[in-house]
């Protein structure tokens, strides 16, 4: 059985959000960290990779203000680690 060390606690705020949300995890032991969006058909909006982070409390926050209201998700990638959480962007300015 593989060893995947501590799971990490992440939080994603404000979600809906209309210009930018934060990304926040705690218990990240030290691992190289990134993260992606695609829309609901599974296209690639951005990526970035962060680099490694600390054992402390990490948070970043990313700009979706040019992204059109819908809805997305947010992938985040720990070593072998991945987590996936559902982003909601109302942003009025760019609807479909």
């Amino acid at each position: 059985m593989d060893d995947l060390g501590i799971i990490p606690e992440y939080s994603l705020y404000p979600n809906p959000s209309d210009s930018d949300f934060n990304i926040k995890l705690t218990k990240s032991e030290e691992k190289k960290f990134h993260y992606s969006i695609i829309d609901i058909i599974g296209s690639l909006i951005t990526e970035k990779f962060i680099g490694y982070i600390g054992e402390s409390t990490f948070e970043r926050k990313v700009t979706i203000e040019d992204l059109p209201s819908g809805i997305y998700v947010l992938i985040l990638r720990l070593d072998n680690q991945i987590f996936r959480k559902k982003i909601i962007v109302s942003n009025e300015s760019h609807s479909y």
